[in-house]
């Protein structure tokens, strides 16, 4: 086999062991969905955060890109996510209707939070990471959860 060949074949055995965690940690964090009780910063408590709000809310579009963060990354560089997704501001912004309005609104919210902490800290990977990932394209996949219904009924 040539080098190219081994290459291509290690690269697709590591993508899909990762696709494998990936998914169990998505497993693992939906199943543990219960009664929100705010507890940390983590992404594990923005996953709890969100996963309350009603089918059409922009807090359960919000909690698809929540489960799937967590799913790829799980805790690690969360950038304070969790205490953003809990504060009382937060949640009454996401029980709104997801409209394209209210949807770009928590979206220039969420990265100014992001914005923020980048600028405290601007050696953390996960703040850069947020505030790198602007409102238009938050907005986007928002808006292509709600068209894929991909939120929580």
């Amino acid at each position: 086999m040539n080098r190219l060949a081994t290459t291509a074949l290690l690269s697709t055995g590591m993508a899909a062991g990762v696709a494998a965690i990936a998914k169990k940690r998505f497993d693992n964090v939906t199943q543990l969905q219960g009664a929100y009780h705010p507890a940390d910063s983590s992404r594990t408590n923005a996953v709890f955060a969100t996963n309350h709000f009603a089918h059409g809310t922009v807090g359960n579009t919000v909690n698809f890109a929540a489960r799937a963060f967590h799913a790829f990354a799980g805790d690690n560089f969360s950038a304070q996510s969790g205490t953003f997704f809990s504060s009382p501001a937060a949640q009454r912004h996401m029980s709104m209707a997801a409209t394209p309005h209210n949807n770009a609104s928590f979206a220039q919210r969420e990265h100014a939070h992001f914005s923020a902490l980048h600028q405290l800290h601007p050696f953390d990977l996960g703040a850069f990471a947020g505030a790198s990932f602007k409102p238009s394209q938050r907005v986007a996949v928002m808006n292509r959860v709600q068209q894929m219904d991909l939120g929580r009924k």
